[in-house]
């Protein structure tokens, strides 16, 4: 062999062994950054999945004081019905009873509406 075969051999050789090296190195630093990439991965997945618990516990104490509040909204309007059938039963009594005074040729005392503030008591 001609020593310009023999440096031509040399050098193919260097170069197959380099690739060889860039080869592995390369596919290590993959392996790595795919590894990191997926432990990253994993930790946004955890932290998704943590949030979405604390939403989903959020929802479901909104939804358990929506549905104490709307059956808080039916009992007050039960009240409210039971009032107004009081007051007007109070005014048609109210109204005899003008009627009976003044068959006795008497005045009554007249009505004045009194205004009391609302207590914030529940």
């Amino acid at each position: 062999m001609s020593s310009e075969g023999l440096t031509s051999l040399i050098v193919a050789v260097a170069a197959l062994i380099g690739t060889v090296i860039t080869l592995y190195k390369t596919r290590h630093e993959t392996r790595a950054s795919n590894g990191d990439a997926a432990g990253k991965y994993q930790e946004i997945a955890s932290k998704s999945a943590s949030r979405e618990m604390e939403l989903m516990v959020k929802i479901e104490v909104g939804e358990k004081r929506v549905d104490e509040l709307e059956k808080r909204i039916t009992e007050l309007e039960q009240q409210l019905k039971i009032a107004f059938e009081k007051a007007s039963k109070f005014e048609n009594w109210a109204l005899r009873l003008v009627k009976q005074i003044e068959s006795y040729d008497q005045t009554p005392i007249p009505f004045e509406v009194k205004v009391q503030k609302a207590t914030g008591g529940n």
